[in-house]
């Protein structure tokens, strides 16, 4: 394949990292039914009062390496469990970490629930935190570590990095085999997240859209496997961002969608379950490697009534099911990042879109949202003049958008067949 991961970058300025319903975790560890004196131990609940009524400005400290928990001293599984399930970056929201609002801060029991930290797990912790941090030892001051782990990875990337390392080079002779399992697991978990996008783990993005909530969701969710060179679907692009957008802006007015709708390259599946949220049958499709991971998004967004995820590959579309189907709408969304695929992307829209019918008034259109990347002009060049041959362009527009690489410009056109 001729295509550089790194030709998706965009250097962009830089910016400030730092971001921030059951029986609430954090009340079963302050106010338990024990006195603190039971629970922690006279002398430690002594200090423990002391440092609550001193920890109003904790989360505006920046935490600092030697605030976590010292191997040397042999910390539990309960404490070290905590501090690397808070140190986790926060969901992506869109494009970006959840922004840390001074106004709008998370509750302790928010956090711990979201960052699965379970309230016997802060029971069995606090007495030793209370005895050897001399910054985490509270409940209050524990919540705040995923606030303040995000400067702490990028501005002392190195420390971060090293800290994490002698976890998984420690024996941690003090626990058992399975706890061993887990610590070694999350330390490594939380390297590679602090290592750029194509080395970063599996996760699960959180997409927010303006129309979204009048088809009934707040939100889309997505998951995304690890990124490789040679499975580029699995992540989520800024394209199909900006398209999603403007199916829910538009609505369904015509002539811009009609049912049933085809998706190419459906990737993590975006656009396609925008098209389901608004009622359109939709298929997705993809190579035989990405559909798994789309049919698990169409699942988490409990859209599978209406909807299908099925394999095609663009260079032998003979071997999909969708083969000899046509369809009233295709949508696609950056498709194009090789030399050989303008040719194919037409092919497959030539090949799937229905054929003008003079009985019906309504277009069939042909949906494409593709990224003004600077090292690409000649593979959209191509795309275009491709198109120009049979179909007849409707509309252009160019919009501003970013993803994980980078601020972008996007260009959105519609075309319907000649």
């Amino acid at each position: 394949m001729d295509f550089d991961p790194l030709s998706l970058y965009t250097a962009t300025p830089a910016r400030d990292a730092t971001s921030f319903a059951s029986e609430p975790l954090s009340s079963k560890v302050k106010s338990p039914p024990l006195k603190q004196s039971e629970a922690l131990g006279s002398e430690s609940a002594r200090i423990y009062d002391d440092i609550c009524n001193d920890e109003e400005n904790d989360d505006m400290v920046p935490l600092h390496i030697l605030d976590l928990p010292l191997l040397r001293l042999q910390p539990p599984y309960a404490v070290l469990v905590i501090i690397l399930k808070l140190m986790a970056p926060d969901e992506v929201l869109n494009f970006e970490r959840h922004p840390y609002q001074q106004s709008a801060k998370r509750d302790e029991d928010t956090i711990f629930k979201e960052k699965a930290v379970s309230s016997n797990q802060l029971q069995e912790a606090l007495p030793w935190l209370v005895k050897n941090s001399s910054r985490l030892r509270t409940p209050f001051q524990l919540s705040c570590v995923p606030h303040l782990a995000s400067a702490l990875r990028s501005n002392f990337t190195n420390e971060y990095n090293a800290y994490m390392t002698r976890i998984i080079s420690n024996e941690l002779s003090w626990l058992n085999e399975k706890e061993k399992e887990e610590i070694h697991s999350l330390a490594s978990l939380r390297i590679s997240e602090n290592c750029g996008r194509m080395a970063q783990p599996q996760l699960k993005r959180k997409i927010q859209l303006a129309h979204l909530e009048q088809y009934g969701r707040k939100y889309i969710f997505l998951n995304e496997p690890s990124m490789t060179n040679d499975n580029l679907g699995l992540k989520t692009w800024g394209s199909s961002l900006i398209l999603g957008s403007r199916l829910l802006r538009e609505g369904q007015r015509a002539p811009l969608l009609q049912t049933p709708v085809l998706e190419l390259g459906s990737g993590t599946g975006l656009v396609g379950i925008c098209c389901c949220l608004m009622g359109m049958t939709t298929t997705l499709t993809d190579l035989p490697q990405i559909v798994p991971n789309l049919k698990k998004n169409v699942e988490l967004n409990s859209l599978e009534a209406n909807s299908s995820c099925v394999e095609l590959d663009w260079s032998a579309p003979q071997g999909s099911p969708v083969y000899g189907k046509t369809f009233s709408t295709i949508v696609v969304s950056d498709p194009v990042y090789s030399a050989q695929h303008p040719y194919w992307v037409v092919n497959m829209i030539d090949l799937f879109l229905k054929s003008n019918d003079s009985q019906n008034s309504t277009p069939y259109n042909v949906l494409i949202e593709v990224p003004l990347r600077p090292k690409f002009e000649n593979e959209r060049q191509l795309l275009w003049d491709l198109m120009s041959e049979n179909f007849t362009e409707m509309e252009s527009d160019i919009e501003n958008g970013f993803d994980d690489f980078g601020e972008m410009k996007f260009c959105y056109k519609r075309f319907v067949r000649k």
